[in-house]
């Protein structure tokens, strides 16, 4: 043809692309071409939204319904396919249009270039290996895994590992990306692993071959283009597609037979299948959106009690990652194919781009239908300016990766526990200006002041280094001899100070000034007068009731019980007991299972802490809705070097919520972010995050490759309106997500010293199990416990009981506060209350607060400040409940205290 262009139609699922395709192709004579990788297997026409053949209008559809679902397709494959049907259509003298959600099959015939074929990789795999005899077998054990296993089932030691043999195997790669860019660095070792030939060889061919094409780019993403192309983006906001797609699951539900097709598959799969297990949901067909999410439910007997709930799990998980699949294409197109059109633009190729509004369904023939015609009539297309219609586009983002300059941050570590290094002038420049960088300068700077006062002998200071081989700047700049400007040294050659700052972190002086000139007064049999201590969350409601029960399981103590335990996380018989009693009243949705249990002594507390030095390198961040319960803070910072970073709620709010915009927003703005807390039924508020809520949160944490700890220590201490649902009732969850729980409080035995850490991931369940040795649960503890659990009928009886006797407490408190003027959070859980107090201050801050927090404890009541639990503002207090004889006296004091303060 005289101009052989290639239309291409991209964009979310659900927008009209098939539809488009259709009305183009009968308007200007064209063929359509699908380019999405689920449409290219025989099935499934539901579940993959095939167009149906009836509505094709007689247009040849190429590239679908073709691949046996039991083979793979992979993008090389489809490349080498649709460039020679591209070529028969242009034969006939008549134009392709490509269309289809896979955009990396977009990339992979737009340009040229983006793929090492198969040319380059026909040698077998035994001469491959013979080229470096000596690293093939470490390769293979490096390579092959990560193949078969999904980025977020990786562990962070075999990533760096990874990086490692790069340096070693091709240095220019290994210099180039950067060390936590784990999909650029397996890239390049399977490059190596398959071809024989070092990937900055390959490049640097394709550079010579762009640089005689009149090419700039030269890394590998930037080919040459293969056509003179016009490609139309259908875009619709996210706030109206959402609902839209959502509406499509439930139609595909209803009308397809979806799950007809589901069965059919899953069955054909077993019948095929060579061993034990489930489909690999990482490969092939069984990555259509839908096999994941209704595993369960499809693998359930139809008659199964639990299958109408698994269904509505599927669905919802269904709609969920359809929603997410919409967001990743809208940023391919946003981060990856709008630079593009930039790149093309000047080198002056000719490449249309054009933007299609497919918000307002009822708009879409006038918006997208009737426009796309219209500019594909006037071939050849005049280019449409991406960043005129987009503006949050960055036509830089496809620079060189040869412009960047490595910058290493002799501050900081990453997650492997090396000099941070930091890749081009905008991401060192929004490090060093970061808070966590700042604070851990100051930390250093202060450290080399008291070394030189000492007039110690400091070590050997190194500064930042960038890739070009000269010295970088270093975070404090050049060393004028006095203690602000002291230069830094990397952190493999500071001095040991872990103790002195750990231990600094526990308590402000400020703090232990009040809490212990309370506590040499509190309130006593010898001292009815004293202070009451309202700090301690411990439920004096229910505690006779289990004493009462304890006591007749003294006499079953032995000798053995003496000594130390056999089984240092917990023996059998109290695991299996717990796998029990957690499955019942917790709901669990699969088997406990005893293995994946650890007892320690301790409570919840000393188990975040304990995890998050197993997650957490020193200066790592884990993040917390906040108000938090305060202790998290010290015991993260004290035992894991750690620090706990809000994310910031309003105290006030009768209702909590977990918004995933808001850790989104921290997180961007947080470097070294490990992880996640949450604790539900929350501390100190006493409200309950909804099941919502926290699958939302569990889905961004799994997306950002994040841990999440959650504390249900309260999860049976509940009687508000709201349900609490536990995570483990959650179908699916991620082996990031850890439950943890204590006799402490539903118990009501902070005594015992019993936690509990439930964990499906193998390398966090063996740290903890060899750390449990340190930590072990006494046997005579155990000893009262496990008969108290197996009571099934006894402790179903008291939990009743128990939530009945919280629930009379805090209506009295309630009435108590209500009568006396003071606001409160109603509270749907727990034994505390979570205090308004903000009318009080003298001045709105938290230097205002402390004043108060301390006129209370003077006036008799100590309670927990808002500040310590990272309130997001002053004047809020938790108050631990107690009998209505205790808090009538405690409820009276507070109110003299406010009275007498509001007269200063």
């Amino acid at each position: 043809m005289k101009d052989a262009f290639v239309f291409a139609i991209v964009g979310t699922t659900g927008v009209g692309k098939s539809k488009l395709a259709i009305e183009l192709a009968k308007a200007i004579n064209g063929e359509v071409i699908n380019a999405d990788s689920m449409q290219v297997y025989t099935g499934l026409d539901t579940v993959t939204n095939k167009i149906p053949v009836l509505e094709r209008d007689g247009i040849p559809h190429h590239l679908m319904d073709f691949v046996d679902w039991n083979e793979e397709y992979s993008v090389i494959d489809f490349s080498k396919d649709a460039n020679n049907v591209i070529a028969d259509i242009h034969g006939k003298g008549k134009h392709p249009i490509l269309v289809g959600g896979t955009h990396y099959y977009m990339q992979s015939l737009l340009w040229k270039n983006m793929l090492i074929g198969d040319s380059t990789a026909a040698s077998d795999t035994e001469s491959k290996n013979a080229a470096h005899p000596s690293l093939s077998e470490e390769l293979r054990t490096l390579i092959e895994p990560t193949l078969r296993t999904p980025e977020s089932g990786r562990e962070t030691e075999h990533d760096a590992e990874m990086y490692r043999v790069l340096q070693r195997v091709d240095p220019v790669m290994g210099e180039r990306w950067h060390p936590n860019d784990t999909r650029k660095i397996r890239r390049s070792l399977e490059v190596y692993y398959t071809t024989a030939t070092k990937h900055s060889e390959w490049l640097e061919t394709q550079r010579q071959s762009n640089i005689e094409s009149n090419c700039s780019e030269d890394n590998e993403e930037s080919g040459t283009m293969r056509y003179p192309s016009c490609v139309f983006w259908i875009y619709a906001q996210p706030t109206i597609l959402d609902p839209r797609l959502d509406h499509r699951v439930d139609a595909m539900i209803s009308t397809g037979g979806m799950f007809d097709e589901l069965r059919t598959m899953m069955d054909a799969w077993q019948a095929k299948r060579e061993s034990d297990g489930v489909p690999d949901y990482t490969r092939g067909i069984f990555q259509t959106i839908g096999f994941k999410e209704f595993h369960d439910y499809l693998m359930a007997t139809s008659n199964a009690a639990d299958a109408e709930k698994l269904k509505e799990d599927g669905i919802t998980a269904m709609k969920i990652a359809t929603r997410q699949y919409a967001r990743r294409q809208t940023n391919w197109i946003k981060n990856r194919l709008g630079p593009r059109v930039f790149d093309e633009k000047r080198r002056g190729n000719r490449f249309g781009f054009y933007v299609l509004d497919a918000t307002d369904l009822s708009k879409w023939d006038e918006n997208v239908g009737r426009t796309a015609i219209d500019i594909a009539k006037k071939l050849p297309p005049s280019s449409s300016l991406l960043s005129e219609l987009i503006p949050q586009i960055n036509p830089q983002a496809s620079l060189s990766v040869h412009e960047w300059k490595k910058h290493t941050c002799d501050v900081c570590v990453d997650s492997h526990g090396q000099p941070r290094v930091l890749n081009g002038p905008l991401e060192w420049e929004k490090h060093v200006a970061g808070r966590q960088h700042k604070k851990r300068v100051e930390y250093v700077r202060k450290d080399l002041g008291a070394w030189k006062r000492r007039g110690d002998v400091a070590p050997v200071v190194v500064g930042g280094v960038s890739t070009e081989g000269g010295a970088g700047s270093s975070s404090l700049g050049e060393s004028s001899g006095s203690d602000d400007d002291l230069p830094l040294f990397p952190p493999t050659s500071m001095p040991d100070l872990s103790i002195a700052t750990r231990t600094k972190s526990v308590r402000t002086p400020f703090e232990n000034e009040v809490r212990n000139e309370a506590w040499s007064n509190v309130e006593s049999a010898s001292n009815p007068n004293g202070v009451l201590w309202l700090a301690t969350a411990e439920n004096h409601f229910s505690a006779d009731i289990i004493a009462q029960r304890l006591n007749t399981f003294r006499s079953a103590i032995t000798e053995s019980d003496c000594f130390y335990p056999a089984v240092e996380c917990g023996s059998l018989e109290l695991r299996q007991a717990l796998s029990r009693f957690i499955g019942r009243h917790f709901e669990s949705y699969q088997d406990i299972g005893n293995d994946n249990l650890v007892v320690t002594s301790g409570g919840c507390t000393s188990l975040v802490a304990l995890l998050g030095k197993a997650i957490c390198n020193c200066g790592d961040v884990m993040l917390a809705p906040t108000p938090v319960y305060r202790s998290f803070e010290s015991m993260l910072a004290f035992i894991a070097g750690a620090q706990l970073v809000g994310v910031p709620h309003d105290p006030s709010s009768s209702k909590l919520t977990l918004s995933v915009s808001a850790f989104e927003q921290v997180h961007q703005t947080t470097a070294n972010v490990k992880g996640i807390i949450l604790t539900n039924p929350n501390n100190p508020t006493a409200l309950i995050y909804s099941k919502d809520e926290i699958a939302n949160i569990l889905n961004w944490a799994a997306s950002k490759g994040l841990h999440v700890i959650v504390d249900e220590v309260y999860g049976l201490s509940t009687f508000g309106e709201s349900t609490f649902e536990s995570i483990l009732s959650f179908p699916g969850l991620d082996d990031k997500v850890h439950w943890i729980w204590s006799a402490t409080k539903d118990l009501c035995c902070p005594g015992l010293r019993m936690g509990v850490l439930h964990t499906r991931h193998p390398q966090i369940l063996a740290i903890m199990k060899q750390w449990a040795a340190y930590t072990p649960f006494a046997p005579l503890s155990e000893r009262l416990i496990v008969p108290l659990l197996n009571d099934d009928e006894w402790i179903s009886s008291f939990i009743d009981q128990n939530r009945s006797n919280l629930r009379n407490g805090a209506n009295h408190v309630g009435q108590l506060l209500q009568s006396a003027g003071i606001p409160c959070v109603i509270p749907e859980a727990g034994f505390y209350v979570w205090l308004d107090l903000s009318m009080y201050l003298k001045n709105q801050s938290f230097e205002g607060e402390r004043v108060l927090w301390k006129r209370l404890a003077s006036g008799g009541v100590m309670l927990v400040n808002g500040e310590s639990c990272l309130a997001t503002r002053p004047g809020f207090f938790r108050m631990t409940t107690m009998k209505p004889e205790v808090m009538d006296v405690a409820v009276n004091r507070i109110k003299v205290v406010l009275m007498a303060y509001s007269k200063l």
